[in-house]
């Protein structure tokens, strides 16, 4: 890292715990359906995919879920199902954001979308009176946003060309295996996180 300058961190798995069946078992709940079958229909559809990268927005990507499930929901009970996998931000990892922020360029690239971000920030302001994600960084790049996403290398030089950084002096940290491999066919440096095993508590001990 001697000549690492920036910083660029996901967002879900790295910065806020995450727990994605317990979305599947909400929504299995609500429709009678059982886990698999309600897993294996979110898939078939790519519901994930069009929403994270803004081909619908909020209440579009309601109608498909309730299509789906074929059960009428309210927003509120669709939404609540929808962030079940969002579980807590440690308040140690924001701590470790704000020492860094001292040393290097800190950025941040999610694949997400506008539901779970809107209750990310919740859950922080909740947890450490930061109202959002933007007081920790930067500059921020949701997938949803920007219309594209990870692993896609195309999004990486996106990113870097947007932030006016260069890839050899940017360390990228993030969960996914495919996403840590794009990064690197964008020639960025990468860091693998293992959320219950290695978190960026590990990668910066000395911060």
């Amino acid at each position: 890292m001697a000549n690492t300058q920036h910083l660029l961190f996901d967002l879900g798995g790295v910065i806020i715990n995450l727990e994605p069946k317990r979305t599947a078992m909400a929504f299995a709940q609500l429709s009678g359906m059982d886990v698999e079958t309600v897993s294996r229909h979110l898939k078939e559809i790519d519901l994930f995919g069009k929403y994270e990268v803004g081909e619908w927005n909020d209440e579009e990507f309601r109608e498909a879920v309730r299509k789906l499930l074929q059960i009428e929901l309210t927003d509120a009970q669709l939404d609540k199902a929808w962030n079940a996998m969002l579980l807590d931000i440690p308040p140690m990892r924001i701590e470790l954001l704000k020492r860094l922020r001292s040393k290097f360029n800190l950025f941040l690239l999610s694949n997400t979308n506008n539901i779970h971000l809107t209750e990310v920030n919740r859950i922080l302001h909740r947890t450490t009176g930061i109202k959002v994600l933007e007081d920790l960084f930067d500059r921020t790049f949701y997938s949803h946003l920007i219309g594209r996403s990870k692993p896609t290398p195309a999004t990486y030089q996106f990113v870097l060309e947007q932030a006016g950084i260069t890839a050899s002096e940017t360390l990228f940290l993030d969960d996914n295996a495919e996403n840590i491999l794009g990064a690197q066919q964008s020639g960025l440096q990468t860091v693998l996180i293992q959320p219950n095993t290695y978190t960026i508590l590990d990668c910066f001990p000395n911060v």
